[in-house]
C-alpha cells in the first residue's frame, strides 16, 4: 500500500522577543538533533507487544503501552524551512528499543479499536501537518478508526484496531522498519528559527554564525548572495508573516537590516 507525506500550509505564529530553546536537544556524542516531547506520558501507543517467540507484531500477544520523550530530527532543521522530518520509529528515546513501534502508531487484531496512541507536541514549534487526517489506515474485518486533534493540530489521541488493523503516521511500517520519515509543520517560526544555525556570506562561502547571535540569514539567503555579491545589501522583508533579512539591491547593510527587523 502506498502512503504519501502529507504536508500543509499553517499560518506561522509572529516573531517574539523570547527565544524558547527547549524543544531542541543535541547530542553531544553524535551530534544528531532532537525534538524534545513536553510529557512522555503524553506520548504514548498501545499496542500488541513482543510475544515469547520476540516477534513484534502478534495477534496473540497481550497489549503493552510505550512511550517516546524524544523524535529524532532527519531533515529540514535550517532557519527558514516549512518543515522537519523525523524518523517516527528511532529507538534512541523509546522504552522499548528492542522492538520499536512508530510514534503515532496503534495496531490490534481482536476486532475492536484497543489499539491507541497520543501524541503531544506543545511546547515545540511543530503540528501534524493535516491534523487527524494525517493518520492512514489498513487491515481487515471491522477495520475502525477514530482520532481527534486539538484546534493546533499539535495533541492528538486515536483507537485503531481490525483482524488485523492498524493506523498510522507516513508509510504503513512493517516489522522489520528502522526508518520512517515524517514531515511535521512548522507553525511557530521565532521559535523554530531562533535556535537553528544562522549564514553570513564571508569570501566568497557561506559561514555559520551563532544562532542567537542577532546576524545571519539562512543558508539558501546566504547562498543567494555570496552568488549575486553586487545584491548583498538587505532589506527586512515580512511577506511571508514574519521579518526576516534578504538580499536587496540599494539596501543596507546586514547588521543595520538586522536591526530593523527586530522592532517589526
Amino acid at each position: 500500500m502506498t502512503s504519501v507525506v502529507f504536508l500543509a500550509t499553517v499560518l506561522l505564529t509572529s516573531t517574539t522577543a523570547s527565544c524558547p530553546q527547549k524543544w531542541l536537544f543535541t547530542d553531544s556524542t553524535t551530534s544528531a538533533q532532537f525534538i524534545n516531547l513536553k510529557s512522555k506520558q503524553n506520548n504514548t501507543i498501545t499496542a500488541q507487544q513482543v510475544n515469547s517467540t520476540q516477534q513484534c507484531q502478534s495477534s496473540t500477544a497481550p497489549y503493552q503501552t510505550y512511550s517516546f520523550s524524544k523524535l529524532k530530527i532527519v531533515g529540514g532543521a535550517v532557519a527558514g524551512s516549512e518543515f522537519v522530518t523525523v524518523n517516527l520509529i528511532d529507538p534512541t528515546y523509546f522504552s522499548t528499543p528492542t522492538c520499536p513501534k512508530p510514534w503515532g502508531f496503534a495496531w490490534s487484531c481482536q476486532y475492536t479499536p484497543l489499539g491507541f496512541f497520543q501524541v503531544d507536541l506543545s511546547g515545540t514549534p511543530f503540528a501534524l501537518p493535516d491534523g487527524n487526517e494525517s493518520w492512514s489506515t489498513t487491515g481487515y474485518e471491522e477495520l475502525q478508526r477514530n482520532v481527534t486533534c486539538d484546534a493546533r493540530n499539535q495533541t492528538c489521541t486515536g483507537y485503531c484496531g481490525g483482524v488485523c488493523g492498524n493506523c498510522y503516521l507516513g508509510v504503513n511500517p512493517s516489522a522489520s522498519e528502522t526508518y520512517l520519515p515524517f514531515n511535521l509543520t512548522v507553525i511557530d517560526r521565532a521559535a523554530f528559527d531562533c535556535v537553528l544555525p544562522k549564514y553570513k556570506c564571508s569570501g566568497g562561502t557561506c559561514q555559520m554564525v551563532p544562532a542567537n547571535s542577532g546576524t545571519g540569514v539562512t543558508r539558501d539567503e546566504c547562498e543567494q548572495a555570496c552568488l549575486d555579491p553586487q545584491n548583498s545589501t538587505y532589506k527586512c522583508d515580512t511577506t511571508r508573516g514574519y521579518p526576516r533579512c534578504i538580499p536587496w539591491p540599494g539596501g543596507v547593510s546586514l547588521q543595520h537590516c538586522n536591526t530593523l527587523c527586530k522592532k517589526e
